[in-house]
C-alpha cells in the first residue's frame, strides 16, 4: 500500500510548480559593482511568487515549509487606489533555488526553459572553484535567460479564422 502522506506531497508539488509557472518567476538577479573605475557583475539566482490572496499565501508557504525549503516573505503595500496588499515569497540563492528547482521541475510543463537555464547556471557556477570570478559565459545565460522571458510574454498566440457566411 502506497503511503498516504507521500501522495499528498506529490499532489502538493504538482500544484505548487503548476502555480508558480502561472503566478511566479524564475531569474537571476544581475548586480553591477563598480570599483576602481572597472565594472564587476555578479548574478544571484531567484524564484519568487506574489499574490494578493492571504489563503494562497498560506498554501504556498504550507508546502515549502514542509519540503523544508527556505524562503523569505515579505508583504508589498498597494501602489495605488483601490489595489489590494500583495504578499511576496522569494526562494534566492544558488543552493536554495537548487533545492527548490529540483524539486518541483519534474512537474513543470511551461516555465522548463527559464527554469532550465537557471539550473544550468546553478550547476555551472557550482562546477567551478569558490570565489571564481564571472564570466561572458554567465552573462550569456543571464541574457538568454531575458529573451526565453521577453519571447514568451510578448507573444499572442491567436487562431485566424474565416468569417462564414451567416444563414438567416
Amino acid at each position: 500500500m502506497d503511503n498516504q502522506q507521500e501522495r499528498l506531497l506529490d499532489e502538493d508539488l504538482n500544484w505548487l510548480a503548476g502555480v508558480w509557472e502561472s503566478e511566479g518567476w524564475f531569474s537571476l538577479i544581475d548586480t553591477k559593482r563598480i570599483i576602481r573605475g572597472k565594472e564587476y557583475r555578479s548574478y544571484t539566482p531567484n524564484c519568487g511568487i506574489s499574490n494578493t490572496d492571504p489563503d494562497f499565501i498560506a498554501a504556498v508557504i504550507k508546502i515549502l515549509e514542509r519540503s523544508n525549503l527556505a524562503f523569505h516573505v515579505s508583504d508589498r503595500l498597494p501602489n495605488g487606489l483601490g489595489k489590494k496588499n500583495k504578499t511576496e515569497i522569494q526562494i534566492i540563492g544558488i543552493k536554495r533555488v537548487e533545492r527548490f528547482l529540483n524539486l518541483i521541475f519534474s512537474y513543470m510543463r511551461t516555465k522548463t526553459i527559464q527554469a532550465q537555464i537557471v539550473l544550468d547556471f546553478i550547476n555551472y557556477r557550482l562546477s567551478m572553484p569558490r570565489k571564481t570570478p564571472y564570466s561572458e559565459r554567465e552573462s550569456e545565460m543571464w541574457d538568454s535567460l531575458r529573451n526565453s522571458r521577453l519571447k514568451v510574454s510578448s507573444t499572442t498566440t491567436r487562431r485566424d479564422t474565416e468569417l462564414q457566411p451567416c444563414m438567416i
